[in-house]
């Protein structure tokens, strides 16, 4: 498995201002064995469909809403993917974020999940100086399997 197939899914809901800029930053990856499904979670208008039909590697679904959760297990059901990968669509990625998490996937065994941190943007797409997400001083937060190392 030196080249998996990732699926990114990316469920969206009635928000068209930012999907096409999520579905791009699939797109973009340095990482190019990539599948994109956006999951349609019943909008009460088709926009997302026109922005698939863009890109060779985006494939429109459609179901009823059922909410986030729902949309995502939907967007799993349908992959094709030896690792998924979830993106809001109002969220985009810095092009390197699969390659890297799939190198990490790939060089150790026994880790079965990869997540970072996030930069906070506004609604430009500048940089805040903002970080949410995995930090050190958040471990004490973290629970189940999840730990900073």
């Amino acid at each position: 498995m030196t080249n998996p197939l990732v699926s990114v899914i990316i469920p969206t809901y009635n928000r068209i201002d930012f999907l096409e800029e999520a579905v791009l930053s699939a797109v973009n990856q340095t990482y190019n064995n990539i599948e994109i499904l956006v999951v349609d979670d019943g909008s009460s208008f088709n926009y997302a469909q026109s922005i698939c039909e863009n890109y060779s590697n985006c494939k429109y679904l459609y179901k009823k809403n059922g909410g986030l959760s729902s949309a995502r297990n939907y967007g799993i059901h349908e992959a094709k993917g030896e690792f998924i990968a979830f993106l809001d669509d109002d969220d985009f990625w810095e092009v390197t974020k699969i390659e890297k998490q799939v190198k990490i996937l790939l060089e150790k065994s026994d880790i079965d999940c990869v997540h970072s941190a996030a930069k906070v943007v506004d609604s430009n797409g500048n940089f805040t100086g903002q970080i949410i997400g995995a930090s050190k001083n958040k471990v004490h937060k973290r629970s189940g399997y999840v730990f900073w190392n």
